[in-house]
């Protein structure tokens, strides 16, 4: 939350991202009360404008950390139950000997590795970003969440938030399949950073052996016929038929670069699949260091060449790792005259 002024009136309000007319993301202001007027604020205390707005995002930041309490309050009282072995929670015809047979089977993987989180030191530095961007939900607790579930649970956000109910304590009760996806705009802001803070707490840790690098790509395809680029030219040739025969040439060609500035991504394309699939695949190229921890990650075409990327991602790690010194070993795949 935060204070935003409409003339002389001010506003308790949130961000919330939606498309514009032309289909790409912005962020939308949504009020949420009013707060008064800011003439007669200002008249009994000409800082009152900026204590206003401290206090509401100091609420928000308040909000946001009771919420937690209460969370580690209601996994208490769950922890309770579970220690509870008396005949109305087990059983009778349970004949296993696995610990808390029957009980339900709730995840507790997120309260098993909250340690190795804080110790990468990632609340903190999220916590930070996030209160800059005056987002209304909790977008580090998303982020674990849902690193958490991918370590644990691999599946897609939407199957996450439908099982959100399977992890003990609920830490995503009231939060939607939406926020999830918006968290990831969130991640992605902040890819940098949270590389930075990881590399360098694992240096601190001394985890790190970069005596040798590890460079490899795969890919991963997506469950659609049409790469990008095809379903890019559906969107013109749809638009130029809509314009009809009298549009004239700087109408078609107006519109083709509207629905070109609009188009986010072309990454989804059709190539070489590691599975021997034909849907349109991305590659990922993965840097690890000699204890196989990993360092960094880039995206390309699906259609890119593994021998054109290893070159450009060598290069990307060499300036922003101030890596002075690479002595390339690659296989034949490889180890092409350029690289």
């Amino acid at each position: 939350m935060y204070v935003t002024k409409r003339q002389d009136r001010l506003y308790r309000a949130y961000s919330v991202w939606a498309p514009d007319k032309n289909g790409k993301m912005r962020s939308k202001t949504v009020l949420a009360g009013f707060l008064g007027y800011y003439s007669e604020i200002i008249r009994n205390d000409p800082d009152g404008y900026e204590k206003l707005k401290a206090k509401i995002k100091n609420e928000s930041m308040a909000a946001v950390q009771q919420k937690r309490r209460d969370d580690t309050a209601e996994l208490l009282k769950e922890l309770d139950k579970l220690g509870d072995t008396s005949d109305n929670n087990i059983s009778e015809n349970n004949n296993s000997n696995e610990p808390f047979a029957g009980h339900p089977g709730l995840d507790y993987s997120h309260y098993v590795l909250l340690p190795i989180w804080r110790e990468l030191g990632l609340p903190r530095v999220l916590d930070y970003h996030w209160s800059a961007y005056e987002a209304e939900f909790d977008a580090p607790k998303l982020l674990y969440q849902s690193v958490v579930n991918r370590i644990v649970n691999p599946c897609s956000h939407l199957r996450h938030s439908q099982e959100k109910l399977n992890w003990l304590g609920a830490p995503l009760r009231d939060d939607t399949e939406h926020d999830l996806y918006r968290m990831l705009d969130f991640a992605y802001l902040q890819k940098d950073t949270i590389l930075k803070t990881v590399n360098k707490n694992i240096h601190k840790m001394d985890l790190r052996d970069l005596t040798v690098v590890f460079y490899d790509c795969t890919n991963t395809w997506y469950e659609t016929p049409f790469t990008d680029e095809q379903k890019l030219e559906m969107k013109i040739s749809t638009k130029l038929a809509s314009l009809g025969p009298e549009a004239t040439e700087e109408e078609q060609k107006a519109a083709v670069e509207e629905i070109i500035d609009r188009t986010t991504s072309t990454l989804r394309m059709k190539g070489a699949s590691k599975e021997g699939r034909h849907d349109p695949l991305i590659s990922i190229a993965l840097v690890v260091d000699r204890n196989g921890i990993p360092i960094d990650f880039y995206i390309y075409r699906g259609n890119a060449s593994e021998k054109v990327t290893m070159d450009e991602s060598i290069r990307a790690l060499e300036g922003k790792y101030h890596i002075k010194n690479t002595i390339v070993v690659a296989d034949g795949g490889l180890n092409t005259v350029p690289n």
